[in-house]
Order: structure tokens, then C-alpha cells, then sequence
């Protein structure tokens, strides 16, 4: 039965550390995850061609990606990592046209997209970042987060100008 005790006592101790140890964690909100998404889905199907998104136009061809995450910090912070997304390899129109496998956009940038409390879309966009030809980029940036921000998109968008404007070729999902 002393056994017992002790050990239901040192558990209790073990158990109460854990929680002050956790404590200054929650309290630093500013780089606690707020959303993540593990896996983002490419442009394929009934998406492809001139589909709006949530307000935003499609990229025009079937895309594929390699791996893609997303991530949105209490504090604002959007990262988005993307590996080989490209133009659909097996797609004919772009073998024909030489796109096919490729990244024809030299810029990525990131759209956290809400539904605010009357469910009326609201897009948050980060500036661009440069996309190699193979489809990988990295984005990290603070933006201003919705309030409220209900059912949160986080779409990977083209840009062939540098400017924060252009379709998506992947969003979160899987």
C-alpha cells in the first residue's frame, strides 16, 4: 500500500511540473499555432479553368505538388513551404504548350482566406517570394489576422509581375 501511495505522490509531482513547464508556453501566444495545415491540395478536376475560389481565379491547367504545408501563428505569422508544385506532367495541352512539369510563375505568395460573421469572404495576401521553375518556395510573413476568421483557406498563388496578384495552384486540403 506504501508503494502505491509513493508512487501516486510522485506521479502527482511529475504531473504538476508538466504543467508549470507548460505555462510559459501558453502565455507566449504570439508563436503558438493557431491553424496548420499538413497537406495542400493542388488545382485539379472541376477546379481547373476559370473557377473563382473564394474570390480567386485558378491557375488555367491541372497542377501537382511534391509537399506543401501551411501555418498561421496566433501573433500573424504565415508560413507556407512548398515543394514540385508545377503544371500536371501528364496533362497534353501542356506537353503541347512546353509546360508540363514546369513552374512557369517566378513568384509564389500565400492568401490566408476567412469568412467573417456575416460569412462574406475576407482575403489576407503576404508579399511574393521568388519560386524556382522545379515549383519550391518558402514563405514566412506577419500578416493581419481576420477577426473573426471562420473556415480559414490558405491558398498558394502565381505571380508573373512580383505583384501580390495572380491565380492559385494550391490550397489547403487533401
Amino acid at each position: 500500500m506504501k508503494r502505491i501511495v509513493g508512487l501516486v505522490l510522485a506521479l502527482s509531482v511529475i504531473g504538476a511540473l508538466g504543467l508549470v513547464a507548460a505555462i510559459p508556453l501558453a502565455m507566449s501566444s504570439s508563436g503558438r499555432v493557431l491553424v496548420q495545415f499538413n497537406d495542400l491540395a493542388p488545382e485539379q478536376g472541376a477546379f481547373v479553368g476559370s473557377t473563382m475560389l473564394r474570390g480567386i481565379p485558378s491557375g488555367g491547367f491541372p497542377w501537382v505538388i511534391s509537399e506543401g504545408t501551411a501555418t498561421v501563428t496566433f501573433g500573424g505569422d504565415l508560413r507556407v513551404e512548398v515543394q514540385g508544385l508545377v503544371i500536371d506532367p501528364s496533362n497534353a495541352t501542356a506537353q503541347a504548350k512546353g509546360l508540363a512539369g514546369k513552374n512557369p510563375a517566378p513568384f509564389f505568395f500565400a492568401t490566408l482566406s476567412c469568412l467573417d460573421a456575416s460569412g462574406a469572404v475576407v482575403n489576407v495576401n503576404t508579399a511574393t517570394v521568388p519560386a524556382t521553375s522545379t515549383g519550391n518556395a518558402s514563405i514566412e510573413q506577419g500578416i493581419a489576422l481576420p477577426s473573426p476568421c471562420f473556415a480559414p483557406l490558405v491558398f498558394v498563388r502565381g505571380s508573373f509581375t512580383g505583384a501580390s496578384s495572380g491565380p492559385w495552384f494550391a490550397v489547403s486540403g487533401f
